[in-house]
């Protein structure tokens, strides 16, 4: 415990009276002091150690030792601090006074004196009929201070780390409410289990904002039931998030949530994506398994584009297989590359059917369309063109070639 030292002293002694018949006021007068302990105003529990003294030396007439005595911001306050009449003959008395935590807290036996370690005594009769509270000679909220020699009004002034600002407080370090030594620049420790540690009301004492004795926290919300709870009134939108000062996630008053670039959303989901960027995307283990971007909508393993994914349909060809091919009908399950399905033939029964996309990869299915059932056909890839399928569609019973329409399926 350093620097110890009392900024305010008020002393009160009563004299015996000869002259008056009167109950006599007493010897006890009252102490009143501001310690800081380590540059810093105390608080909590200290015994006080009060020595009289007959001159400015180290002989101790009489001494009181005062136990836990509460220090509030530096302040305390001793009602009844009593050497005694007999001390009190006229003579120059001292006083010395030294400090300790409270030793029923943390059992310092020692005392810190207090710097000067010596104060003089004068005699004040009556503290309001003292010579320096006569009119004119204090002003309002002054204090009695002692400035080494004597007893002098004079407002109070007080070392704080505080700033006062006219109608704000200010403070430069760390603030700990409900705690001795705080760790944070502000920080506030719960000390009732059944008190919520912090809320903020509005002007009208309306919550604004409330963290509960369970860690719950509410926005506008007085009963938070949830670790973040929010609340707003009608037709306004309860959560929304910026990325410079662009509306990126949103939850409007209806319920709907909104993702992408000032988004209105009009369902309970809606997510918007700008030019190539996919609009969503569902990944397993680094796999992509569902892809949706600004044309089409992708399901596979690690897609990268509906072409190279398997598991959807991606060419049907209704086609005239013979000396005179067509393309009856198709349908094109992939968006890119562009290009449509052509078809050849090098005789009866026989045709070339291209793609525009590489199929030798994949599934295929192939069937004859007839009015009777003893129709087959027979497919396979070409050799050395990708995108080509060679198909050849005969009489099932006698197998040879016979010319007319096939249906043709691409997975």
């Amino acid at each position: 415990m350093k620097n110890l030292i009392i900024a305010i002293l008020i002393l009160s002694l009563g004299l015996y009276s000869i002259k008056s018949q009167a109950a006599p006021v007493g010897s006890a007068f009252t102490y009143q002091g501001f310690l800081t302990d380590g540059g810093v105003p105390a608080n909590g529990l200290y015994d006080i150690f009060f020595g009289l003294h007959p001159e400015n030396t180290g002989q101790v007439n009489n001494a009181l030792e005062v136990f836990d005595v509460q220090v509030t911001n530096g302040l305390f306050t001793i009602q009844e601090l009593d050497f005694g009449n007999m001390n009190f003959d006229g003579d120059d008395l001292w006083l010395s006074v030294s400090f300790r935590q409270a030793a029923s807290i943390i059992g310092i036996s020692s005392y810190t004196s207090l710097n000067p370690p010596r104060q003089r005594i004068n005699a004040v009769p009556y503290a309001v009929q003292a010579e320096f509270l006569a009119p004119n000679g204090a002003n309002a909220n002054d204090v009695l201070q002692f400035d080494g020699s004597n007893w002098v009004a004079s407002a109070l002034s007080i070392n704080t780390p505080w700033t006062n600002n006219g109608s704000s407080i200010s403070y430069i370090g760390k603030v700990g409410i409900g705690v001795v030594n705080s760790g944070f620049s502000f920080q506030v420790k719960q000390s009732n289990a059944a008190i919520d540690p912090v809320e903020v009301t509005d002007s009208t004492g309306v919550g604004m904002f409330r963290i509960k004795s369970n860690g719950d926290v509410g926005i506008r919300i007085v009963n938070p039931q949830a670790r973040l709870h929010l609340n707003s009134v009608i037709g306004n939108d309860p959560f929304r998030v910026d990325v410079g000062f662009q509306k990126k996630f949103s939850i409007n008053a209806d319920g709907n949530v909104g993702i992408g670039d000032n988004v209105t959303p009009g369902a309970k989901l809606q997510v918007e994506a700008q030019g190539a960027q996919d609009a969503v995307q569902f990944r397993i283990d680094g796999n992509t398994k569902f892809r949706v971007n600004s044309s089409t909508t992708y399901i596979g393993t690690n897609v990268t584009s509906f072409a190279n994914a398997n598991g959807m349909m991606k060419y049907m060809v209704s086609a005239g297989c013979g000396s005179s091919p067509s393309i009856l009908s198709s349908y094109t399950g992939i968006a890119s590359p562009p290009g449509g399905i052509t078809i050849s033939s090098s005789g009866a029964g026989t045709c070339t059917i291209t793609f525009p996309t590489d199929i030798n990869t994949r599934y295929f299915q192939a069937s004859a369309r007839s009015a009777t059932g003893n129709r087959a056909v027979s497919c396979g890839f070409h050799a050395t063109n990708s995108k080509k399928l060679l198909c050849n569609r005969f009489t099932s019973s006698t197998g040879a070639v016979s010319s007319g329409p096939i249906m043709v399926l691409i997975y």
